[in-house]
């Protein structure tokens, strides 16, 4: 396997376990699950830093920090950046990962 290769492999491992975070962390404060929230949203900087995914890790690490600080909820624009750059990692890496 090329490093190209394993690099799309990877990229779509994390698409397909990630994407759905940002829906996640929201659950798990609506339920007021903060330390669950904190978790979730560590695991996915740490993964989107791994993978220089850089506007995931960008926004994990705001909204962890919002998290650790213990800022007003909502979480809104925070979550929504995150999801927005979720989407869009998992769009790029669908467009990659497809036959030319």
């Amino acid at each position: 396997m090329g490093n190209r290769d394993l690099l799309v492999r990877l990229l779509c491992d994390f698409a397909s376990e990630h994407a759905n975070d940002p829906e996640r962390i929201r659950a798990s404060l609506a339920r007021g699950d903060l330390d669950g929230a904190r978790a979730t949203v560590h695991r996915l900087k740490g993964v989107a830093g791994n993978l220089a995914a850089q506007q995931v890790f960008a926004s994990a690490v705001v909204l962890e920090s919002a998290l650790r600080k213990g800022s007003p909820a909502p979480f809104d624009a925070q979550l929504d950046d995150l999801a927005n750059a979720m989407k869009l990692v998992t769009q790029s890496v669908a467009s990659l990962a497809a036959p030319n």
